[in-house]
């Protein structure tokens, strides 16, 4: 690193220890803009696994989502996840400044959008898919949960409280509260809602957000750039589940993966990130690598089956500043 470089970094490492929020947007546009954030992520050691999720043009905007990949090409090597996972397998190598591309859910805008950016600029990346929810054709459930109480009329949301035991009618508080349900009840709470909003029927624009790929389209990704990759059979919180049933969502969507697209599946993403000791052990006799959504780089000696990631965002400069600060 030259002097030049570092006078950047100095100047603005004080403003980092400002904690008024009113500062943070100029500020992370400041280390983008002056190429600090560049600057200090190359100086970091360490490789990264970027978190995307839904990429639909509308509430992630194509336009920063391709700016944010020709970032990643200027100034990281973006490898396939093989790499690095090939990279801890080995304790002798040693690289740093690497970065892999993953997508999380097996949305349609996956196929329809991302695709045909990663060929263009020629970027590979891992899709974690779920076969179930592709068989279904049924979407995330925490997705439902948001569309269908933005839905309702007041009295519907009203009616909310007194049949959940949550504080607020709002779908945050009710998804929040579902999460902590065995799935079984969690299904059944799905059903409840069903009844309480029938007259609920997906938009155009929904869909495009929500819908998952099919098995056609999923099967026509590019095999040279695009790994895919386990998200269990039906997406649930694995943590929420008893052992055999975790189990056979683990091993059941690597087989049926492998058996419709005729290709190996070897790695694994937990849903929602929500992992136990029996999980774990399940994932690690059956996958080679896992990632999950805990915030951190991937250095030499971290367990492959516990990889953290980079979150992304809609937005440029904060995406730049937390490829050097993932916690921010």
């Amino acid at each position: 690193m030259g002097q030049g470089e570092r006078e950047v970094i100095r100047m603005i490492a004080p403003l980092r220890s400002l904690k008024a929020r009113a500062i943070s947007p100029n500020l992370h546009r400041l280390a983008y803009v002056s190429g600090a954030s560049a600057l200090r992520a190359r100086a970091q050691l360490g490789n990264r696994i970027i978190m995307f999720h839904g990429i639909d043009g509308q509430q992630y905007p194509v336009e920063v989502f391709e700016a944010q990949l020709r970032y990643l090409r200027r100034h990281f090597s973006v490898v396939p996840l093989e790499t690095l996972v090939r990279g801890l397998e080995r304790p002798d190598a040693q690289s740093s400044g690497q970065v892999a591309l993953t997508f999380d859910d097996g949305f349609r805008s996956h196929y329809a959008i991302v695709h045909s950016l990663l060929r263009r600029l020629e970027l590979p990346a891992t899709f974690f898919v779920c076969p179930g929810l592709i068989e279904r054709r049924q979407w995330l459930w925490s997705a439902e949960v948001s569309e269908r109480v933005a839905s309702m009329s007041l009295p519907q949301r009203q009616a909310l409280v007194r049949t959940f035991p949550i504080a607020a009618a709002t779908a945050e508080a009710l998804k929040a509260w579902m999460k902590t349900l065995p799935t079984r009840t969690r299904l059944d709470v799905e059903r409840t809602l069903r009844a309480m909003a029938p007259g609920f029927v997906p938009s155009e624009v929904q869909r495009t957000r929500l819908d998952t790929m099919t098995w056609e389209e999923l099967a026509s990704l590019d095999t040279s750039l695009i790994t895919i990759g386990s998200h269990t059979v039906n997406h649930p919180m694995l943590t929420q589940l008893d052992v055999d049933d975790a189990r056979m969502e683990i091993v059941e969507s690597r087989r049926r993966l492998e058996e419709k697209l005729g290709r190996a599946v070897e790695f694994f993403c937990y849903p929602a990130g929500a992992y136990s000791d029996p999980v774990i052990t399940c994932v690690r006799e059956c996958y080679r690598a896992a990632v999950t959504t805990d915030p951190g780089f991937v250095r030499t000696g971290d367990d492959r089956h516990l990889l953290r990631r980079v979150p992304a965002i809609p937005e440029l400069a904060f995406f730049a500043w937390l490829l050097h600060r993932p916690t921010a």
